[in-house]
């Protein structure tokens, strides 16, 4: 699953604690390492990445699961829509 805009990564730290692969992007890399701190408290692997979601990447066909919570209000609505065809591509 990936996560987009994760912040400290309730949602991925959730699934990754249910067996599943997790990435999380955030712009925060305070964020991003406090995310990292709690996946090794709790002895988890995530891959994480520091980066504005606006534009990063994304491999077509990659994820069973793209999570998208509390980041689109933060967005214009053109910007929120090219994220979304992004994610689903």
């Amino acid at each position: 699953m990936l996560d987009l805009g994760s912040g400290t990564g309730a949602n991925g730290l959730y699934f990754a604690r249910n067996s599943c692969s997790v990435e999380l992007v955030d712009i925060s890399g305070e964020a991003i390492r406090l995310c990292l701190r709690y996946a090794a408290e709790l002895g988890l692997t995530i891959k994480t990445e520091v980066a504005d979601v606006r534009s990063i990447s994304l491999p077509t066909n990659s994820y069973d699961l793209v999570i998208l919570s509390y980041v689109l209000q933060f967005m214009s609505c053109e910007e929120g829509r090219l994220l979304i065809e992004k994610s689903v591509a």
